[in-house]
């Protein structure tokens, strides 16, 4: 994958994320896999929403939302 699909790809994810609930045990999480883990190493996806505290959500993190905002004038997803 070239880095600008990667990175569109990375943005669908992140957005989907974002606007859809995307559960850790969903099957969107289960389809995506590979790219959800990608954004989660990177600092883009997070379950943590607090101090110990942990969520069934996976979501974007601020970091994320800039790299969802920089792609987004880039690439088309």
């Amino acid at each position: 994958m070239t880095p600008t699909k990667l990175a569109g790809a990375l943005a669908s994810v992140i957005y989907t994320c974002w606007v859809a609930q995307v559960t850790t045990k969903s099957d969107f999480a289960r389809t995506e896999a590979n790219l959800i883990a990608a954004a989660a190493s990177e600092g883009y996806l997070t379950t943590r929403i607090g101090l110990d505290r942990y969520s069934k959500l996976w979501l974007p993190t601020p970091v994320g939302l800039e790299f969802l905002s920089e792609v987004n004038e880039e690439v088309e997803f």
